[in-house]
């Protein structure tokens, strides 16, 4: 079993799609999204279905979370008949106590997914954001917008520390393969066959995924105020982040 575990926008779609065309692979998408998360942009029922299959689980499981957390990946992960290796993916802020707990008692591996440019990442939340589009197979013409910069540095940082704090957690577990967004679009047969072995399954497999990026490579063209995002950005000593992934 295992784990992909990531925040948003550091193509973990991609990777979870290019994961499901391997043959011994089954990896879900995020299990464990909220009520209120999927009303605003949707995502995985199977757990929601789960737990509304009955009325007394929907009505006890503030008070058994845990049990129902082990019970339905089990349901999930082994009971039906899913690839020899299974998984889902998990974004930092589901990984609650209870998944920690269950990830600590059971054999699972993680997949630490890191977009190591935090400024591409949070770009690709603006544009998804502006564009109303989150992936796409066959590209998407983006209109120029302006960024609230007063809301984005915060951002940024955020999502900066977010990283380093899982890096130093996930020390303390025993299978874990860190792999960066940059590295793997750089050399995607030589991580791909990486993840595979930590996974273990046949690393000869050619993965497949037909999604594309959505942020352009020269995001001056659609920031309306990119030069002075870009002064605000070195102002905070954060010029490293403007070498576009």
């Amino acid at each position: 079993m295992f784990v992909v575990l990531t925040t948003q926008r550091s193509g973990s779609t991609y990777l979870v799609r290019a994961l499901n065309s391997h043959p011994d692979i089954t990896c879900y998408g995020e299990l464990f999204i909220s009520r209120e998360t999927h009303r605003h942009v949707g995502g995985d029922r199977r757990f929601f279905h789960y737990l509304d299959e009955s009325y007394t689980r929907r009505l006890l499981h503030p008070f058994r979370r845990r049990h129902d957390i082990d019970a339905f990946l089990r349901e999930m992960l082994v009971a039906r008949g899913a690839g020899r290796v299974a998984g889902f993916k998990l974004m930092y802020d589901q990984l609650e106590w209870h998944l920690r707990a269950w990830i600590t008692d059971n054999p699972v591996s993680i997949i630490h997914l890191v977009r190591g440019n935090c400024f591409s990442s949070l770009l690709s939340r603006e544009v998804a954001r502006h564009s109303g589009v989150a992936h796409t197979s066959t590209g998407v013409d983006i209109r120029p917008f302006s960024i609230d910069i007063r809301r984005f540095l915060p951002m940024l940082e955020d999502i900066s520390t977010n990283i380093r704090n899982y890096r130093v957690m996930l020390e303390k577990f025993p299978s874990v393969c860190e792999v960066t967004y940059e590295r793997f679009f750089a050399d995607p047969e030589a991580e791909s066959a990486r993840i595979l072995s930590f996974l273990g399954v046949d690393p000869h497999v050619s993965l497949i995924c037909d999604l594309k990026k959505i942020s352009p490579s020269c995001p001056e063209k659609i920031i309306a105020n990119y030069e002075e995002l870009i002064s605000a950005l070195r102002q905070r000593g954060h010029a490293h982040l403007l070498e576009q992934d």
